[in-house]
């Protein structure tokens, strides 16, 4: 065998191992603890950023509006936004809750409308799928999530016990 054919051999071996490696990092970079798991349900962790409207380019309703929340429900409730761009997951929150009556958590998984460098980087091109947590009577909705981080269903409701929070899912382009 010549010295140019396992110099090729090498290499082809050489970046094998190198693709290797790297998918297997990237694979296992998306189970999480349950500390991280702990945070995602926290709104007031460091891994979510509040945003307004204006931030956002539009006005509290044309938010409200762009993510269909039942004009019933805007009485009810004054809602906050949130950007989730953690590992593997970009998501928009709108969270909504009247202390001690019900409350109206949404997420938007996929979410594209961040125009922040960082994100482009990292933005994927799967639809938006939009998750709900509706509790009523229910003083806290929140979202579960399988051990990658994302979004399976609802917790049920702190209190009253006798509360739902009902999960929706709905698939967006």
């Amino acid at each position: 065998m010549q010295k140019s054919q396992r110099i090729k051999i090498f290499a082809t071996l050489l970046l094998l191992i190198v693709t290797i490696f790297a998918i297997v990092q990237i694979g296992g970079d998306k189970q999480m603890s349950n500390e991280e798991l702990s945070k995602l349900a926290d709104y007031n962790s460091e891994f979510y950023d509040e945003v307004t409207a204006k931030e956002l380019g539009m006005t509290y309703n044309e938010v409200l509006n762009k993510y269909d929340v039942d004009k019933q429900d805007r009485l009810l409730h004054e809602f906050k936004f949130y950007k989730l761009n953690y590992k593997n997951l970009n998501e928009f929150h709108i969270v909504g809750q009247t202390e001690g009556v019900s409350c109206r958590n949404k997420a938007v998984v996929n979410y594209s409308d961040f125009e922040t460098a960082t994100f482009l980087l990292f933005q994927n091109s799967e639809p938006e799928v939009e998750h709900e947590c509706n509790g009523d009577p229910c003083t806290s909705c929140s979202f579960t999530r399988n051990s990658e981080g994302e979004i399976t269903g609802c917790n049920l409701c702190e209190s009253p016990t006798s509360g739902i929070c009902n999960h929706k899912i709905t698939s967006g382009g």
